[in-house]
């Protein structure tokens, strides 16, 4: 009976000092009205919230422009700062010796021209055998062929813009040779720009092109410059950076007068996101 009795006190006595250091139950998080709660317990922001992120302002278009050839530049056409047109020329590369053997080919062509038509025409009277003749035309597309290669050799140490822009970097000098590859000019095009801007990847699937956000920053990068426009993304990145969980957008805005510098911050606000 005295067994018992011990036996239950100490039951006991172990019970309550095991309720008294047990650490309180958790408590179910409440989530707050307009709120979603996610997978992992986070709560995300509600479609209709505003999201604001900073982001930059990037060029439309930038590009190194290199020589296809190993050549030495003999002249070069532009500076930096000037806005070239598609097609213009920036700088020669092709030496006089180059521009006499494209003349020698083209005087080459008339002469073979000349000579197949003249049997061509002495073949259908039987003056000539056919022979004769397919061995003159034969003759002309081959001076065909040297011509066109000779024009093609000059093209390719001509540089020209590939498209409407700046030139912001002339990297050598007239007189200078270079390697194939090597780059001469830093093209630029910012008459469009683009603001890309990183969001948490919790709001992939609310952000999808189309999205429309109001987009805030200083054109000139003055506080006395500051502009809003409205803009619709013109591109989600489908994938997440996996080290800092955030994916890219981009939203793309006109900039007729270039007064919108690539380098300056923007703050890109999601007034309403949704699907829509």
């Amino acid at each position: 009976m005295k067994r018992l009795i011990l036996t239950g006190m100490t039951a006991a006595c172990f019970l309550g000092a095991t309720l008294a250091g047990a650490p309180p139950a958790p408590e179910t998080p409440e989530v707050a009205p307009g709120k979603t709660e996610g997978a992992n317990g986070v709560n995300f922001r509600s479609f209709s919230e505003p999201l604001s992120a900073e982001g930059l302002i990037i060029p439309f278009r930038q590009l190194k422009l290199s020589s296809p050839v190993e050549s030495t530049i003999r002249k070069i056409e532009v500076k930096e700062g000037d806005r070239v047109t598609v097609g213009q020329v920036l700088a020669i590369l092709y030496s006089p010796l180059d521009v006499l053997d494209t003349e020698r080919t083209a005087k080459v062509l008339e002469k073979t021209e000349f000579a197949w038509r003249a049997n061509d025409r002495l073949s259908k009277d039987r003056i000539v055998s056919e022979d004769k003749a397919l061995a003159a035309k034969l003759e002309y597309d081959v001076a065909l062929i040297e011509s066109q290669r000779s024009k093609a050799m000059l093209e390719d140490k001509t540089l020209r813009a590939p498209w409407d822009g700046q030139v912001i970097r002339v990297l050598k000098e007239e007189g200078e040779t270079v390697g194939r590859t090597q780059e001469i000019f830093q093209l630029l095009d910012y008459s469009q720009v683009y603001v890309q801007v990183y969001v948490e990847s919790r709001y992939l699937p609310y952000i999808h092109e189309g999205t429309v956000a109001e987009i805030k920053f200083a054109a000139d990068g003055s506080r006395k410059s500051i502009k809003s426009v409205s803009a619709k993304a013109n591109f989600v990145d489908p994938v997440v950076d996996a080290g800092s969980g955030l994916f890219r957008v981009k939203f793309l805005i006109a900039n007729e007068d270039f007064s919108i510098k690539p380098g300056l911050s923007a703050t890109v606000i999601f007034n309403k996101v949704n699907r829509e």
